[in-house]
């Protein structure tokens, strides 16, 4: 999911957080299951992330720098500065809807 189809729901699964942060959906439930994202249980292998999380998430102390901030290589660093700019403006607007 690219940050200009950012859609603001109430909910979002673990790979919908892992396509907007750009990491494996696996990395997403192991900090799930060690407490460092707060997620509801909805089953046995179902979990839904709300928006507030998804945003405190992404930027602990504000608009910021992304918790999960990979180090990209040289040919794609500006594709990278782009869209963590494109995400941090959808995180301030999203603080400031909230």
């Amino acid at each position: 999911m690219d940050m200009r189809e950012f859609v603001r729901k109430p909910f979002y699964s673990p790979r919908e957080l892992a396509s907007l942060i750009d990491v494996d959906p696996t990395t997403v439930m192991d900090h799930i299951h060690a407490g460092k994202i707060h997620a509801v249980q909805i089953s046995e292998r179902i979990y839904r992330i709300p928006l507030a999380t998804v945003v405190s998430t992404l930027y602990p102390e504000g608009v910021g720098e992304p918790v999960f901030r990979r180090s990209p290589d040289p040919a794609a660093r500006s594709r990278a500065d782009r869209k963590r700019a494109r995400a941090e403006e959808t995180a301030a607007r999203a603080l400031q809807e909230a």
